[in-house]
């Protein structure tokens, strides 16, 4: 019995020369293309099947723990889990940043705020609406996270600074932070014990959560996974039962009209108020989306990667289709820095 394997069945990769092994992922039974019968294809199928979970599992903890992958400000940032490079993928196309670039985040409209952190530990700061603000010099920020109204910035003491106008001036009490998530009107902190620190709306019940690894927030909500990979969400009350269940999680992101999850066999739970699908811009759709590595949110759009490095996109996003088609200019460089990451892992 033959089967013409062209692709190897976990990653998509192509054949190189007569080897058997896939050269990207490793799957030593790649591209076999005979079979004694259907019982030994069917034990070739399970094999490779099982083969793709395991990438896909690898993956995903990778992309969340090296934060692989961002959406803000319109542009889809890609961070190389080998060397920590940064790629801005826009619309005009992908700029890789020098070395000395170690992140950057934005505002829905990036003309109104953005911002670099750079590896000396300040950062930079640019924007019409924090064009006065000065940039952060000598404070040894590890985290920046921006809005239309101020830039924080998280240093390594687990502290908290600013420019512009915070959400609250409370937000420089508060100590032994390790991350921060940030919205319009809102500062989410997550503490180094798990706990969750919150200024603005609706934020009184994350106070109480426990064993957190992860936060995302929007203009008036919060969602954060735990340890045991569940969902723990605070803000619209109506949604609020939308997310209860979520299990087995690996990252949790939210936007104005949903909060999502990403389970580690790489489906997507969605849970949201919208209910207009006129007005839905399709993001309903991420709720059918599989094989996803990492999961991100901009104030109204959610983006999902893949192993094999292309990007999915829904919601209401300008110039969605040229972001898209940069991003496919680049989707074999990050295929090519994903598998490797994993491969590193296995």
């Amino acid at each position: 019995m033959t089967e013409n394997n062209v692709r190897c069945p976990v990653c998509g990769g192509a054949a190189a020369g007569n080897a058997l092994a896939c050269p990207d992922c490793g799957f030593a039974l790649a591209f076999v293309d005979r079979f004694a019968g259907e019982e030994a294809r069917a034990a070739w199928q399970k094999a490779a099947e099982a083969a793709r979970q395991a990438l896909l599992s690898r993956l995903t903890a990778i992309c969340a723990q090296k934060k692989v992958f961002k959406l803000t400000g319109g542009t889809l940032v890609f961070r190389s889990p080998r060397s920590g490079r940064l790629t801005l993928v826009q619309a005009d196309g992908a700029h890789e940043q020098g070395a000395d670039i170690l992140d950057y985040d934005a505002a829905e409209n990036p003309q109104r705020a953005r911002a670099f952190l750079l590896s000396d530990g300040s950062v930079r700061i640019e924007g019409s609406d924090v064009g006065s603000a000065r940039d952060l010099r000598g404070a040894k920020v590890k985290q920046i996270a921006v809005t239309a109204q101020c830039v924080y910035a998280l240093n390594e003491e687990g502290k908290i600074d600013f420019r512009g106008q915070p959400c609250s001036l409370r937000v420089r009490d508060w100590q032994g932070v390790r991350a921060i998530a940030a919205a319009e009107g809102r500062l989410t902190g997550l503490t180094k014990e798990g706990r969750v620190l919150v200024q603005g709306e609706w934020g009184e019940t994350a106070t109480l959560w426990r064993d957190v690894i992860a936060v995302a927030c929007a203009d008036d909500a919060t969602i954060a996974c735990t340890a045991a990979g569940e969902a723990r969400f605070s803000g619209r009350r109506q949604d609020e039962r939308n997310v209860e269940g979520w299990s087995e999680l690996a990252a949790v992101a939210v936007e104005n009209f949903y909060a999502v999850g990403l389970r580690r066999d790489g489906r997507v739970c969605l849970g949201g108020r919208m209910v207009h699908r006129d007005l839905d811009q399709g993001r309903a759709e991420a709720r059918n989306w599989e094989n996803v590595c990492a999961i991100a949110c901009s104030r109204s759009a959610i983006a999902a990667l893949h192993p094999d490095g292309s990007v999915e996109l829904a919601g209401n996003l300008p110039r969605c289709d040229k972001l898209l088609a940069a991003w496919n200019g680049f989707a074999q460089t990050a295929r090519r820095e994903l598998l490797a990451a994993a491969w590193a892992e296995a």
